[in-house]
């Protein structure tokens, strides 16, 4: 059996597990049994994941050695996307953390270089 080193977990509603890996971010669906995974090759720009975040819409927010991306759900999970977001779109000073908080007000802050990174989810 190969092993696999967990980097973040996340549990949202309905029971679904979100892992994430040093490869990818994998989803489990414990009450069906299922496991999906997603790495660059399904749009992610970084496998590395970091953190991973629901904003107050039920988006998630994956931060990765890439850049962050939110995963669009509207669709069955074969057919997930991810919109990227990276320096281009202003994200300066990403770096290697996986600090991440959501205020009450669902304004998503993560640990950046030299301080911290803020933005609202709908802004973008």
């Amino acid at each position: 059996m190969r092993a696999i080193t967990f980097t973040v977990f996340m549990r949202i509603w309905k029971g679904i597990l979100w892992v994430g890996t040093y490869s990818s971010l994998v989803r489990v669906d414990p009450k069906l049994g299922e496991l999906h995974s997603f790495s660059t090759s399904d749009g992610l720009p970084g496998g590395n994941i970091y953190s991973i975040n629901e904003d107050n819409n039920g988006a998630l927010w994956i931060y990765s050695s890439g850049g962050l991306s939110k995963l669009i759900k509207n669709a069955p999970v074969d057919k997930y996307s991810f919109v990227n977001y990276d320096v281009q779109d202003g994200l300066e000073g990403l770096t290697q953390s996986s600090a991440v908080w959501k205020n009450e007000e669902g304004r998503i802050f993560l640990g950046g270089r030299g301080g911290l990174i803020s933005f609202v989810p709908g802004q973008y």
